[in-house]
């Protein structure tokens, strides 16, 4: 069943009072934590400081644009929402090393790719909530979108609702000027639909998926700005 959901359908008071702590300053990083920011959410960014002996530049970068930067461990136990934005292949050794003591009752653990999650590289506790909010776009045309006051279509998923709220905290992360869709977690053996993915199929994008995703996008909104009658259109890629 298809379910399209706009920013009217998130209650952005739910993330009222709380901190959300964006594990990663890179290129989908930057964007989600200015636009989050810039919604009136307090927001606080997770990065290492030196790499190989020489400092970061996302840790610089992050500090530039103004924000909190903390080691990561400091950050994730500063926040309520442990937002991880890192490169996939990061997400297990840095989660088990400076994350998963950090994951006590009551937070959420959230990210916008789902293999760690699905391939149990990552294994929350059973009393934090564990949902995903991607945005199916180039960082880049994400925060352009934003300024312009639209947004970019994306997924919202939850695999885990300790708390009750945690599809309600999905969509307010998510609900800032953006059009999304609601998909199952763990449907692993259904197959991509025009308009609904699936949370364990999100599983990697490679440069040449990225432009094709970026081309299907600016088609996409090329209907939109010509008022186009039809269905819905909603990017999907299909990875072998």
């Amino acid at each position: 069943m298809i379910n399209i959901l706009h920013d009217n359908d998130a209650d952005a008071a739910v993330l009222s009072g709380k901190t959300i702590a964006i594990i990663g300053y890179g290129n989908q990083g930057s964007a989600q934590a200015l636009c989050l920011r810039d919604s009136g959410v307090k927001v606080i960014i997770g990065e290492t400081e030196e790499i190989g002996g020489k400092k970061n530049p996302s840790w610089e970068k992050a500090k530039e644009a103004g924000f909190d930067v903390f080691d990561v461990a400091a950050a994730a136990s500063k926040a309520d929402i442990v937002h991880m934005l890192l490169p996939d292949e990061h997400h297990g050794h840095i989660y088990k090393d400076h994350i998963e003591k950090h994951m006590t009752k009551g937070k959420a653990l959230s990210c916008s790719h789902g293999f760690n999650i699905v391939f149990k590289q990552i294994v929350p506790p059973a009393d934090v909530d564990v949902i995903m909010v991607a945005p199916k776009s180039p960082a880049t045309e994400e925060r352009k979108a934003y300024l312009e006051g639209f947004g970019v279509p994306g997924l919202v998923a939850v695999r885990q609702d300790a708390s009750g709220k945690a599809r309600d905290i999905a969509l307010a992360i998510f609900g800032v000027k953006e059009e999304y869709l609601e998909a199952a977690f763990d449907e692993v053996d259904k197959q991509y639909g025009s308009i609904e993915n699936y949370f364990s199929e999100g599983l990697g994008l490679n440069t040449e998926d990225q432009q094709a995703l970026r081309a299907v996008l600016l088609a996409r909104n090329t209907c939109i700005d010509s008022r186009h009658a039809g269905p819905p259109v909603q990017p999907s890629m299909h990875c072998p």
